[in-house]
C-alpha cells in the first residue's frame, strides 16, 4: 500500500486526505476538516487569517495521519491571492491579509489605480483582491511592514516553508497574483518595480512534481513534501484527463468558477479578454476562467425563506421538489437581482413574479437554479464551447437536476467529477511525483473502477431553447 496526505485549504474549510494505492484502486480517507481560522480586528477594520491555527492544525493531522499510515509524501493546495510577508529572520511580519479586506467599500476600488499593461502581462484583469492590489493597500495602511519585509509567500508556500525551510512558490499559485508574466512564466520585473517592492522578496518559481524538502516528524522519521498544482481550481482541474480538444469545465460551489483548458498560443491567438483570468494549469497548460456568484443564491434563498415563512428547505428536498416541474418563463439577471434586492432576493422574486400568479418558494428556488444555468451557457459559449463534454466539480456537482439542467441547455454532455476533487488531483500529482503513476491518463483509468462517473446527455426540449433565447436577447437589449 502507498499513501499520500494531501490538504485541500478552502476559505471557509480545510481538510487533510489520505489517498492510498491498494491492489490497483485509489481510496481515500478524511483524517479529520477544520474551520474557523479567519477573524476581524475592529481595530484595523480588516479581516484577517489565523495561519498559527492552519499550521497547528495541519502538523496536529500529519501526526495522528503518520501514526495510521505509511505516509510517503504531503501536498497542500489553496486558495489564491493571499499572502504571508516574512522579515530577515523568517518571522512572519503579520498575519496575512484576507482577500475579504479588499471588497469592503473604502478598499475596493484600490485596483483601479494599475495600469492595463499589468492585464496584458499578466492575463489577470484589475481586481481589488489580487495580490497586486493587497500590495498597495498594505503600503498605504501598514508601510514598516512593507519595508520590513525580506520575502513573499503564498498560503500553500508558506506552510510548506514552515514544514520543510525551503522557499518556493508553485507556478498555478504565482498566476494569481497578478505579478507573474503570462507567457515567461517567472516573476514580471515591471510589474514588481512598479509598485515599488523589491523583486528579491519574491521566490524561485518551481513546477508541479518536483520534491521540496522533508517534514520531520520525530527523530527517526521523515516524510517527503512534493510541489503539486498549489491553487486549488487548478488542482481540481488536474483530475480530468487528457485531451487534444479543448477542456471546458463549471467549478459549482458558493462561487462558480466556469473555465476552459488550453494551449496559451491558442489563447492568444483569439485575443485576451479581460472579462476573464488567464493562470497557470500546472501542466503547461493555461486555464481561462469567469468567476461568479454561483450557489451563494440557493442559500442564500434557503435563509431568507427559513427566516420569513418558517419553511425548512435542504438541497435535497429542492432537487427533489424541481424534478417535478416544467420550466418557467420567468427569465432574469440574477445580478441585477441581488442588486436591487435590498438584501431580500426572494422577497424581491415574488413581487416581480407573483403578479402573474401563485408563487410558492420552491417557485423561487427554481427561478433561480434555471437563470444560473442559463448563465453557465452564455459563459460557455462566449468560450466557444461548441458541444464539447462539460466537466462539474464542487459541491454543487451533487445537483442531479442541476447538472440535467445544464445538460439540457448547453445541449452537451454533463460529467460530474469527484466529491473532493482538488484533494484528489493534489494526490494524483504527488503520485505522479513519486512515480508511482505515470500519467493523469493512468489516474482517472484507476478512479473510474471506483468512482460512479455518472454521464448526464442532453434531452432536446424546445421549451428551454426558447427560454434560453429570451435570456440571450435580454442580456444583449440590457447591453445596449
Amino acid at each position: 500500500m502507498f499513501s499520500v496526505l494531501a490538504f485541500d485549504l478552502g476559505a471557509t474549510s480545510s481538510r487533510g486526505i489520505v489517498f492510498s494505492i491498494i491492489n490497483g484502486n485509489i481510496t481515500q480517507q478524511e483524517v479529520y476538516r477544520f474551520t474557523g481560522y479567519k477573524y476581524f480586528d475592529s481595530t484595523k477594520n480588516a479581516y484577517f487569517w489565523n495561519i498559527n491555527d492552519i499550521i497547528s492544525q495541519i502538523k496536529s493531522i500529519i501526526l495522528t495521519a503518520s501514526k495510521k499510515y505509511d505516509i510517503q509524501s504531503i501536498g497542500i493546495d489553496s486558495w489564491g491571492c493571499d499572502f504571508v510577508l516574512l522579515d530577515s529572520h523568517n518571522d512572519k511580519l503579520m498575519d496575512p491579509l484576507c482577500y475579504e479586506t479588499m471588497l469592503m467599500n473604502e478598499n475596493y476600488n484600490i485596483c483601479e489605480e494599475l495600469p492595463e499593461y499589468f492585464f496584458e502581462i499578466t492575463g489577470i484583469p484589475n481586481s481589488p483582491i489580487n495580490t497586486s492590489s493587497q500590495l498597495i493597500y498594505l503600503k498605504r495602511n501598514y508601510p514598516e511592514i512593507i519595508s520590513q519585509a525580506h520575502s513573499l509567500l503564498m498560503i500553500p508556500d508558506y506552510i510548506l516553508f514552515l514544514l520543510t525551510g525551503c522557499k518556493y512558490s508553485e507556478s498555478s499559485i504565482a498566476s494569481t497574483t497578478q505579478l507573474f508574466d503570462l507567457e515567461k512564466r517567472t516573476w514580471s520585473k515591471n510589474l514588481v518595480d512598479y509598485l515599488e517592492i523589491p523583486i528579491k522578496i519574491f521566490p524561485k518559481i518551481i513546477l508541479p512534481f518536483s520534491r521540496i524538502g522533508y517534514c520531520e516528524i520525530d527523530d527517526s522519521t521523515s516524510i517527503p513534501i512534493h510541489s503539486i498544482v498549489s491553487h486549488d481550481t487548478a488542482c481540481a482541474v488536474f483530475t480530468i484527463p487528457e485531451s487534444s480538444s479543448p477542456i471546458y469545465f463549471i467549478s459549482s460551489g458558493t462561487w462558480s468558477i466556469i473555465g476552459e483548458k488550453n494551449e496559451i498560443g491558442l489563447l492568444k491567438s483569439k485575443g485576451l479578454s479581460t472579462s476573464y483570468s488567464y493562470e497557470q494549469a500546472g501542466d503547461g497548460k493555461i486555464l481561462k476562467l469567469k468567476n461568479i456568484l454561483g450557489m451563494w443564491y440557493i442559500e442564500k434563498v434557503a435563509n431568507e425563506i427559513k427566516n420569513t415563512t418558517n419553511e425548512h428547505f435542504n438541497i435535497p428536498d429542492i432537487q427533489e421538489l424541481l424534478m417535478k416541474k416544467i420550466p418557467k418563463n420567468n427569465v432574469i439577471d440574477l445580478d441585477k437581482i441581488k442588486l436591487s434586492s435590498h438584501n431580500n432576493i426572494s422577497k424581491s422574486l415574488i413581487k416581480i413574479y407573483g403578479k402573474y400568479g401563485h408563487m410558492e418558494s420552491i417557485d423561487v428556488f427554481q427561478i433561480i437554479y434555471q437563470n444560473l444555468a442559463f448563465k453557465y451557457a452564455d459563459i460557455l459559449s462566449d468560450l466557444n464551447h461548441n458541444k464539447y463534454p462539460i466537466f462539474i466539480f464542487g459541491g454543487g456537482s451533487k445537483s442531479k437536476f442541476m447538472n440535467q439542467l445544464i445538460t439540457n441547455i448547453t445541449q452537451s454532455k454533463v460529467i460530474p467529477i469527484y466529491d473532493e476533487a482538488s484533494a484528489l488531483g493534489n494526490s494524483i500529482a504527488q503520485f505522479i511525483a513519486l512515480n508511482l503513476i505515470k500519467s493523469k491518463d493512468e489516474a482517472y483509468k484507476l478512479l473510474k473502477n471506483i468512482f460512479d462517473l455518472k454521464e448526464y446527455t442532453p434531452i432536446n426540449n424546445p421549451i428551454f431553447n426558447e427560454y434560453h433565447l429570451i435570456y440571450i436577447n435580454n442580456k444583449r437589449g440590457n447591453a445596449k
